[in-house]
């Protein structure tokens, strides 16, 4: 019956695992953070950790919210495409958080 109505199933699942994979990363992120906050004299590169584990926190939206329209087949294609878009912008937020929050091309 799901296979009727256009559902990837195996797909959603696999997407499902990334979520949890990138939720992993969002946890490190969180937990670093709180030390560095706490004054954990062994982090001195923790305050890097902090877009690393926004980031992830958006990514695990992202995905869940891919998994929901992959299962949901032809009705989730518009939630699929909103998806798209805001993971282009999490990419370009990433870019501008790696290269310092300045932009490209600052220095």
């Amino acid at each position: 019956m799901a296979a009727a109505r256009g559902c990837r199933c195996p797909l959603a699942f696999l997407t499902l695992v990334s979520a949890g994979a990138v939720g992993g990363l969002a946890a490190i992120g969180w937990m670093v953070w709180s030390a560095h906050r706490a004054g954990d004299p062994e982090l001195t590169e923790g305050a890097s950790y902090g877009p690393l584990g926004v980031s992830a926190a958006a990514g695990v939206a992202v995905l869940l919210g891919a998994a929901a329209a992959l299962v949901r087949g032809a009705r989730g294609l518009p939630l699929d495409r909103l998806l798209s878009v805001s993971s282009w912008v999490r990419l370009a937020m990433d870019l501008v958080s790696a290269t310092g929050g300045g932009g490209l091309g600052s220095r």
